[in-house]
């Protein structure tokens, strides 16, 4: 497997970890068409638990090269990408960025006590952002404080359902 390859697996992993923690389910596009993966809201209805119909489609991305500056993350972004998360869309989509070390040794760290993926992951809505004339990249700036973790996404899944009650 490329590094490419490998990095990718670690940005679903991480995403799949902290939508478990959520309680939401997961499923992958059977085709590649800009949405790496899709997580499902879950809720109970009697004795029974059903997806809500609630979803949110994720582009996953991974580097070793992003900066920070201050507050932000900076990324360069595919335009192909960038248009794909910037379209207004039934469903909400986000760009979500796992930062990993330069050095490969130092992306997991394991013991029998717990299980440790570094650095940090952000994560960005792109919607409704203007079109660009790039012709191959943008660079884009994530706020660090948008760390993807299970506290965030139980927010970012509760924005999603206040909007669509309010349609």
């Amino acid at each position: 497997m490329t590094r490419q390859h490998r990095q990718e697996a670690l940005s679903l992993a991480y995403i799949q970890a902290v939508a478990a923690m959520c309680g939401l389910t997961h499923s992958f596009p059977s085709k590649d068409y800009g949405i790496d993966i899709r997580l499902h809201d879950v809720e109970r209805r009697g004795n029974r638990f059903l997806e809500s119909g609630v979803r949110l489609d994720i582009q996953a991305k991974s580097t070793t090269t992003s900066g920070f500056k201050d507050t932000d993350l900076i990324y360069d972004l595919d335009l192909r990408a960038y248009d794909d998360l910037r379209i207004l869309t039934e469903e909400a989509r986000l760009l979500v960025v796992l930062v990993l070390p330069k050095d490969e040794a130092r992306w997991i760290r394991q013991s029998e006590t717990k299980l440790e993926l570094r650095k940090c992951v952000y994560w960005a809505s792109l919607r409704g952002l203007p079109e660009v004339s790039n012709q191959s990249s943008i660079r884009v700036k994530i706020p660090r404080i948008q760390i993807f973790t299970p506290n965030g996404l139980q927010r970012i899944i509760e924005t999603i359902k206040m909007n669509r009650s309010s349609k």
